[in-house]
């Protein structure tokens, strides 16, 4: 199966964050998407999802727990199922979320 970008599903999950679903099926353990930051991402906790953000382009800062990430293209920063992580910057990435994203399986959360 090929995908292009172009097939995306385009939202905006908060006004700093603009997601590109490119891949995200029933059945599958995973999915994949474009991330574009401008601004702040709150910190959000996902109970059933491991997640990686891969840098395209930019800079941010991705807050890993109490850990924070000053990262730049061709950066990973992993982030464990539970563990509360958030964004700062101008940038794109993808994330890969497995199992796959279920907005009833993430909550925001204070710092």
């Amino acid at each position: 199966m090929k995908i292009s970008r172009s097939e995306a599903v385009v939202h905006q999950a908060d006004p700093a964050v603009r997601i590109e679903a490119l891949y995200n099926e029933p059945g599958f353990g995973f999915d994949v998407a474009i991330g574009s930051l401008d601004g702040h991402h709150p910190r959000v906790r996902n109970r059933a999802s491991d997640r990686a953000y891969f840098v395209l382009s930019g800079s941010f800062t991705i807050h890993v727990g109490e850990a924070d990430h000053h990262v730049s293209p061709h950066d990973l920063v992993v982030v464990p199922k539970g563990v509360p992580h958030g964004l700062d910057g101008k940038g794109e990435y993808i994330v890969i979320t497995a199992p796959r994203f279920l907005p009833e399986n993430e909550d925001i959360v204070a710092k």
